[in-house]
Formats: C-alpha cells, structure tokens, sequence
C-alpha cells in the first residue's frame, strides 16, 4: 500500500523477478483494519487467479503498510484515521487466504528493495529516508535490517528538530522532522500562510507540484518552507551520521523538483552539523523512486525468509 492509498500487488519469483503486470487497485477508504485486511486479501487472491502460478506454489505473501508496524507479530500498532487498534493484520490476511503472510512498515520494504535490488545491492551499512507525504527511515547494520526492542520500524520522521513550542505532529507531539520537512508539511504550512482549510489527502500531490512550481518560480514565502524543510532534514541527517555513522544513505523521493529546491540547503546543513572528521561528501545521494519498490521491497521481505530458513 502506497502513501496515495493504492494496493499494488506483484508475484515474483525466488530472485524477486516479477512474475506477470502489477496489479493496482484504488483502496476503498474505511477506518477498520479488518476492513483493509479483507481488501488486501481479495486484491491479492485476484492477482494469484490470474497470474501463472498455482496457488499452492506461492510460499509466502509480504504487505506494506504507511503504519507503525509490529512486524514479527505482523500487528499495527499506530495507522493514522483507523481505529481498533493494536490489530493482527497479517494473521487477518493469512487466515482468509490459507497462505503465511508476514507485514511491516513501507520505509522497511523500501530498505529491503535497497539492499536486494538496488544501485548498492549488497551494501550492508546503510540508512535509508523516504520523503514523501510522509517521513521515514530505516538502518541496515551488518546485512540486517534493524528492528527496536518493540519490534517496530525506525521512526526517523518523529526525531524533534524543534525542541520547544514546535508544530503539532500528527502523532501527537511537537517539533517532528515530519512535521516540517515531509511534503505534506509543507503543503500544510502554505495552507496556514494563505489562511486556507488544510488540504485534503487526495490533493496533497497536486498542492505540492504547485507549490514546488512557486518555489523554482522564486516566490519567496514558498521558497522559505522548502529551505527549512531542507535545513531540518540536513540536521537531522547529521545527528544520525555523528552518532551511527552509516557507510551510505540513500534519500528516496518521487518528486524531482524536491530534490532540486533540497539539495542545496540540505547539504549545507549536513556539512555545518557533521561533526568534521565524519564529513563525507558522496555518502548521501538523493534518488527518484516509484511504486514498484515497496512491490520489490514486500518481495525482499519474504525472500528474506525462505533464505535465512535452516
């Protein structure tokens, strides 16, 4: 499941090869888990009946979700709009389709997709960040992804880069990274400058492109919003670099026009916050990415498995 609320699903074979098209389908908007859980299960079921693959050779399913995610348990902890929760999605999604099912958070998958089929395939030290609506990361450690003590995801777009009397995040506290530095911050915050309603999800994309359009155009205001964006997200990177010291960290967006109001700002505030002996100018690079690596990523998720069984 995408940031833009569709279901893409993929079968692909023990080297992560599609196996047929994607199949894409518009999520029916609900707030009760087991009413995406069944949606999944159903668009799923559909792309196996049509695919050449028997069902009985499919191994293993991998769903992500733009969720806090327990992932050995397969249980949304946090999903914003939706309710009932904790909820054992994969075990709703396994229970209708009698085929084992394993689901994580979206940053993971795409880490995963990273470290499997990426420009640096195999490359064990490394963080990824994912700016879109949202803001995430991951961590590879020594081939691993790695996973807290409650068996979720790295929240890398909850770190407070605004300590004191920051914005309100919608998980409740003040002072995200996401808050500032994801798209969607920044379409909320134009909003407020406008004294306009806030945006609705469906038109986050399209206020953004218009916005970045504002931005290259050289309207200062607008322009202000992407330099802050960029100068949290430089120090936050920074922060991470001084204390863990990944050999690589990819940027992932869908936006190109992010990348270039960015870049600049952002690397001059990694460099101002690096701690000098660790300044590293090639260890970041900003890449485009698209739909199919959260396919390739839930395919790397389960790869993982049948690999690392004894």
């Amino acid at each position: 499941m995408n940031d833009d609320a569709h279901l893409i699903t993929e079968i692909v074979d023990l080297r992560g090869k599609p196996i047929g098209p994607a199949h894409v389908a518009s999520y029916i908007p609900t707030s009760d888990p087991a009413m995406l859980a069944k949606q999944f299960a159903q668009l799923i079921a559909q792309a196996i009946a049509a695919s050449p693959v028997a069902r009985d050779r499919i191994a293993q399913i991998g769903i992500g979700l733009p969720a806090i995610v327990e992932s050995r348990a397969g249980i949304i902890k946090f999903f914003e709009t939706f309710g009932g929760l904790p909820f054992p999605f994969a075990h709703a999604v396994e229970r209708d389709l009698g085929i084992p099912t394993r689901v994580d958070n979206n940053v993971n998958l795409l880490a995963r997709a990273e470290h499997w089929f990426g420009d640096d395939a195999g490359v064990d030290d490394f963080t990824l960040v994912l700016v879109d609506l949202g803001l995430g990361g991951a961590r590879y450690q020594q081939g691993q992804l790695l996973i807290g003590s409650h068996g979720v995801e790295a929240e890398m777009g909850h770190t407070k880069v605004v300590p004191e009397g920051g914005r309100r995040c919608h998980c409740g506290a003040e002072g995200c990274l996401q808050a500032y530095s994801s798209m969607s911050a920044i379409v909320f915050q134009a909003a407020e400058l406008a004294g306009e309603e806030t945006p609705s999800l469906p038109s986050l994309r399209r206020r953004f492109a218009e916005l970045a359009e504002r931005a290259m155009a050289g309207e200062a205001a607008i322009l202000a919003l992407f330099d802050q964006a960029a100068r949290y997200l430089g120090r936050a990177m920074a922060n991470h670099v001084n204390m863990q010291d990944p050999a690589r960290i990819a940027v992932l967006t869908k936006s190109p026009a992010l990348i270039a109001l960015l870049s600049d700002p952002f690397f001059e505030a990694l460099h101002r916050d690096t701690l000098p002996v660790l300044r590293d100018p090639d260890r970041v690079t900003f890449k485009i990415m698209n739909d199919t690596n959260y396919a390739r990523g839930a395919a790397a998720m389960v790869l993982e498995q049948i690999y690392l069984s004894p």
